[in-house]
């Protein structure tokens, strides 16, 4: 999960344990940070808190607390939890769909996987104008994968991932849709670098993803999916 903070000053105070943020300055949405006057919109990792000595991440406490204006306080958070500071990127918030493409085999659900660039994951892709956020995670399925058919079952969830490019920090939010298809012959897009379709059992799908957020995702929505299913 990630937080915006809007750094009025663009110098932050220290602690022994990092960096002092002003709790009423800290959003849970880029817009919000961007609608209060700032010299610089800061990204917090929660991913990147420590756990206190109970095994609860800052972020569940700390943080979620000091989203209710109320409070007026100082938070201290790692400087490593803050993804955009050194040098400072201005962060840039897309949005995006994908799909989670599965059937029943035997005794179980399969999903479908692309491998793009070197890495097995879902496919997705970013909202194109005058499009529902529904309709590019359909879009982007069939164009990833190869189809013409493919029916959408329902939403599931959403992840939010970031990274740096053109010097700027990117902060991509995935709205995830359950879907269909009849189709068992795949045309991986080459032009974005996947070069392989595959169906796999969902313990060999949670292997396989290279990526954190989307091994995660698999565990949330599973017992959505075997409920659908």
């Amino acid at each position: 999960m990630f937080y915006f903070y809007a750094d009025k000053k663009g110098v932050l105070k220290q602690d022994r344990s990092g960096v002092l943020l002003n709790t009423r300055r800290l959003f849970p949405d880029l817009r919000s940070a961007r609608a209060k006057k700032h010299k610089r919109i800061l990204v917090v990792d929660t991913d990147a808190l420590p756990d206190t000595p109970a095994g609860t991440k800052i972020a569940e406490t700390s943080l979620y607390e000091a989203l209710d204006k109320k409070k007026k306080e100082r938070i201290s958070v790692p400087i490593e939890a803050i993804r955009n500071i050194t040098p400072y990127q201005s962060p840039l918030e897309i949005a995006a769909g994908g799909g989670v493409v599965t059937r029943v085999k035997g005794k179980g659900v399969q999903v479908l996987l692309i491998y793009r660039k070197g890495v097995w994951e879902l496919p997705k892709g970013k909202l194109d104008k005058g499009e529902t956020i529904e309709e590019c995670a359909a879009r982007e399925t069939r164009e990833e994968i190869g189809i013409s058919k493919l029916k959408v079952l329902g939403p599931l969830d959403v992840t939010v991932h970031a990274y740096s490019e053109n010097r700027r920090l990117k902060v991509k939010t995935t709205h995830w849709f359950q879907m269909s298809t009849p189709e068992s012959n795949f045309k991986p897009e080459k032009r974005e670098g996947i070069t392989e379709v595959k169906w796999f059992s969902w313990k060999s799908a949670r292997k396989a993803v290279a990526y954190k957020n989307l091994r995660n995702l698999l565990d949330r929505i599973k017992p959505l999916v075997d409920a659908s299913s």
